[in-house]
């Protein structure tokens, strides 16, 4: 009895916290113009609507091509994302405070941005 009891408990709690990491990591679905970031290799989103933040640091996932539609307006789902998720994991100094989302669709909006 006292095995089962401790099974149904720890299949409980495997659960539960399952439940807790697919909720925090909740996708964030913004629209905006896509720009080339300050670095090479860096893309952010600007003008943004929909969002916590006015402005976007974009981080790729796998087939995402963010070349593509560069200063176009377009709609980005994604989940935020930290700092030490890029690729340089250096601090930023200079920049104007911002959010980090790394990308999992894109959705082409229109040719122009504002």
């Amino acid at each position: 009895m006292r095995g089962t009891a401790f099974s149904t408990m720890v299949v409980s709690g495997f659960f539960c916290v399952a439940f807790v990491v697919s909720a925090n990591a909740a996708p964030v679905t913004v629209t905006g113009c896509l720009e080339k970031g300050h670095e090479q290799g860096e893309f952010q989103l600007s003008h943004v609507t929909g969002g916590d933040a006015e402005q976007y640091e974009l981080i790729a996932g796998k087939g995402v091509d963010l070349n593509a539609h560069l200063g176009h307006k377009v709609e980005i789902t994604g989940e935020k994302a930290s700092e030490a998720d890029e690729k340089s994991g250096e601090k930023e100094t200079k920049e104007k405070a911002h959010e980090h989302l790394k990308v999992s669709s894109m959705r082409h909006i229109a040719a122009k941005c504002p």
